[in-house]
């Protein structure tokens, strides 16, 4: 099964997405993981576009998977589920979306 779930910053894709994942017995895929060089601070230098298309390419390689974080969804292979996760408000990480 191929599942992202998607949505803005601080909504629970990663939370929703990792528990996804642990219960269907699949690899979890973090957006941030492909998008951001390690740092400390976290998030703070961006990958090189070709670097994050073939981390990409090489982490939906599996036939099973669950992706999380902002994704542009057009850029993947046909997907069996899509959604956004529907946090309340008042859990969001002082997030706007």
């Amino acid at each position: 099964m191929r599942v992202v779930v998607t949505g803005g910053p601080g909504v629970g894709t990663t939370t929703l997405g990792g528990r996804l994942a642990l219960h269907l017995a699949c690899p979890h895929i973090e957006s941030d993981s492909l998008q951001w060089l390690p740092t400390d601070p976290p998030d703070q230098r961006q990958r090189p576009l070709p670097e994050r298309l073939a981390l990409l390419a090489e982490a939906i390689t599996p036939p099973n998977w669950v992706l999380s974080g902002s994704v542009i969804v057009s850029s993947l292979p046909t997907l069996d589920a899509l959604g956004p996760p529907t946090t309340p408000s008042t859990l969001r990480k002082g997030s706007p979306w």
